[in-house]
C-alpha cells in the first residue's frame, strides 16, 4: 500500500488527512458523491489541504494501488433519505466494480455489514478486505497479555471529552505526534477504525464489541497497555469516544464507559472542554473523582474553533479564548488550561514528571 484513495470525504477521512506526516502511505485521492441533500451530487472537484476531493472516478483512481472505504453508501452521517432517493448505493457499486476492474486493492474499515451489497459483491466475485476481528482471536489476545512479564511502568494518558465532535482525537494524535518529535516512546490506543492505517493499537469498539461482548473490549485495553509495554512503549495514549458522562443511552453503555475507565485506569488525564458545558465539566469531574485512581485532570483542554454543522466549524476569538481560559481557571481550581493546538506545554508537563 503505497498510493491511497479514499471514499467518501467524512470525519474519518478528514482526520487521516490532517495526520497525514503519521502515515506510511501516501493519500492521492477522495472520492465522494456529494455532502447535503440540497446541494445534490458533487459537480466539479474540491480540495481539502491540497487533497483532491472528485466524483470522478477515473481522475481519483488514476494511479492508486489501494482503495479504503469509510462507508457503504448506505446511510452514513444519519442522511438516509438522500442516499436512498440519490441512489448513492448504485454509486457505490460503480465505484467498487471500477476499482476491481483496474486491480486496485479494496479494503473497508469494518466489514461490509449491508445484505444486498454483500450479495452484489459475492454474485460479482469482488473481494474487500476489512480488519474486523473474531471473538476467537480477542479472547486468545487478552489470555496471552496475561503471560506478558512486564513490569507495569508504562506511562497511560487518557483524553476524554464533555461531548462528542470537540476534539479528542485531534488531542490524541497531536500528541502523538508531539512526543514523537521529542523521540520519546509513544503509542497510541486508537478509537477511530483507522488505527491499523497508524501502525497503532486497535480500540475500535464496533470491532471489539464483538456479538455484544462489552467486557471484551474493556478488557482488551488493559490487554494492549501490557503489549505496549512489551513493544519498548514509555507512554501510550487512549482516546475516549463520545463524552465521558453524555450520550450514554443504554445501561450497557454507561457500564462500558465506566468499565474502560477503570480497566485502562489512565496515570494522566486530559479533560477536553467546550465553551458552554460547565455543568458537564462538573459532572466529568465527578466520574473521575469516583472511578480513577488519577482524581484529577492535569489539564483542561479547549478547541479555537467549534463544529456548528457537520463539517463546519466556527473559529474562535482570541478575546473569546482568553475568558474561557479565566473563567474554566477560577471555577474549576485547575491550573493548566490549554488550546489544543498548544499541546506542546502539556507535552513538557507530561515529561517532566
Amino acid at each position: 500500500m503505497k498510493k491511497v484513495a479514499f471514499y467518501p470525504f467524512n470525519k474519518i477521512t478528514r482526520g487521516l488527512i490532517k495526520f497525514s506526516d503519521l502515515l506510511d502511505f501516501e493519500i492521492a485521492s477522495v472520492v465522494d458523491f456529494g455532502f447535503y441533500k440540497e446541494e445534490g451530487f458533487r459537480e466539479g472537484d474540491e480540495y481539502f489541504e491540497d487533497i483532491c476531493i472528485t466524483a470522478s472516478l477515473t481522475k481519483a483512481l488514476a494511479d492508486v494501488d489501494t482503495l479504503i472505504l469509510n462507508g457503504e453508501g448506505v446511510s452514513m452521517e444519519g442522511m438516509k433519505d438522500f442516499y436512498a432517493t440519490g441512489g448513492l448505493k448504485e454509486k457505490w457499486k460503480e465505484l467498487i466494480k471500477f476499482a476491481d476492474q483496474k486491480g486496485i486493492e479494496i479494503i473497508n474499515i469494518h466489514k461490509v455489514e449491508d445484505e444486498e451489497l454483500r450479495m452484489w459483491l459475492q454474485e460479482k466475485d469482488i473481494a474487500i478486505n476489512n480488519y474486523d476481528k473474531s471473538r476467537e482471536y480477542i479472547q486468545k489476545y487478552i489470555t496471552e497479555a496475561e503471560k506478558l512479564d512486564v513490569a507495569d511502568k508504562i506511562t497511560k494518558i487518557g483524553i476524554y471529552a464533555t461531548r462528542g465532535c470537540i476534539g479528542k482525537f485531534t488531542t490524541q494524535m497531536t500528541l502523538l505526534r508531539s512526543l514523537k518529535e521529542a523521540n520519546e516512546k509513544v503509542g497510541a490506543i486508537i478509537t477511530e477504525p483507522t488505527s491499523y492505517l497508524f501502525n497503532q493499537y486497535d480500540g475500535d469498539y464496533l470491532r471489539l464489541n464483538v456479538k455484544g461482548h462489552p467486557l471484551d473490549a474493556i478488557q482488551y485495553m488493559s490487554a494492549t497497555a501490557k503489549y505496549a509495554e512489551k513493544d519498548g512503549k514509555e507512554y501510550l495514549l487512549f482516546s475516549d469516544q463520545q463524552s465521558l458522562t453524555g450520550n450514554v443511552e443504554t445501561l450497557n453503555m454507561v457500564l462500558y464507559k465506566v468499565g474502560m475507565l477503570k480497566e485502562f485506569n489512565p496515570d494522566i488525564i486530559l479533560l477536553i472542554v467546550g465553551y458552554d458545558d460547565d455543568d458537564v465539566i462538573e459532572e466529568c469531574l465527578n466520574v473521575l473523582q469516583v472511578y480513577s485512581d488519577t482524581k484529577k485532570p492535569l489539564a483542561l483542554m479547549l478547541p479555537d474553533c467549534v463544529q456548528v454543522k457537520y463539517g463546519q466549524y466556527k473559529k474562535k476569538s482570541p478575546k473569546e479564548i482568553e475568558e474561557r481560559k479565566k473563567e474554566l481557571k477560577e471555577k474549576f481550581a485547575i491550573e493548566n488550561i490549554e488550546l489544543i493546538k498548544d499541546i506542546d506545554n502539556i507535552r513538557d508537563l507530561i515529561t517532566n514528571q
